[in-house]
């Protein structure tokens, strides 16, 4: 209720199943409102909302089979990513790692009568992963941003169950067809978050800068810095330091 611009917010302790009783240690809610909870032997639950606090949470599905044709090492770690598209058909789930298995894809029903599946696990990546991003949706085609550890990003196209066209074009390995500007950071990329008036558009975020994305150009050999007239890109120049924004700009 809110009083004089303040609102409060009670927190009720949710009566969970028994079937699902283990530490979670990544959460997501859908617009369906169900709770996806990576819990940490690496399995997902859905859980189904009450509508008072009074009744008990249920258990929709739990998905715990999509590691089990992998090696150890590329599910060593719990899932500490989860994103869901826009629309609610895809869900992304990550952990800290770059073994195959790092990164799984789950389609998601859009109705009581539709299934939960395993829809792909993605390949192995050139360095660890350190997060994810589901762009698209709705009536754009769902696709996969993944940041790395080592500043490079991929994108994947989530029906066809491959790399993107976009990535595809940069070649292998993708770090060398990146600008110098976003891969001689130490700063790794941390998040990455999307333009919901442009699904082309992303942001790469780290602690001492961020970088612009668009799907629609090349990527450029160098990228430019905002804003140009700036004290840190000046200071570049004589040391190579900034914490500026990076962004695409059209091959010349």
């Amino acid at each position: 209720e809110e009083k004089n611009g303040v609102i409060n917010l009670d927190p009720t302790k949710l009566n969970l199943p028994s079937g699902f009783k283990r530490p979670s240690v990544a959460l997501k809610f859908d617009w369906q409102k169900r709770l996806y909870c990576a819990s940490i032997d690496g399995s997902i639950a859905v859980l189904g909302m009450p509508p008072t606090s009074n009744e008990k949470v249920t258990l929709d599905h739990v998905f715990k089979n999509h590691s089990c044709r992998l090696p150890n090492k590329s599910h060593h770690f719990p899932f500490v990513f989860l994103d869901i598209t826009s629309d609610g058909n895809w869900l992304a789930a990550g952990r800290f790692s770059s073994g195959k298995g790092a990164v799984h894809i789950f389609a998601l029903p859009s109705s009581e009568a539709g299934n939960y599946q395993h829809w792909w696990s993605v390949p192995e990546m050139e360095a660890t992963v350190n997060c994810i991003k589901l762009l698209g949706g709705g009536s754009a085609e769902s696709s996969l941003a993944i940041g790395c550890s080592n500043n490079t990003f991929y994108i994947f196209n989530v029906i066809r169950r491959s790399l993107s066209d976009f990535s595809h074009e940069m070649g292998l390995p993708i770090l060398s067809s990146l600008p110098s500007e976003l891969t001689s950071r130490p700063e790794p990329i941390t998040s990455i978050i999307s333009n919901p008036s442009n699904l082309y558009k992303f942001i790469l975020v780290a602690r001492g800068y961020f970088c612009v994305v668009d799907l629609h150009k090349s990527v450029p050999e160098h990228s430019n810095w905002y804003p140009s007239n700036h004290l840190r890109v000046k200071r570049q120049v004589s040391d190579d330091e900034s914490t500026l924004t990076h962004h695409w700009t059209t091959r010349k």
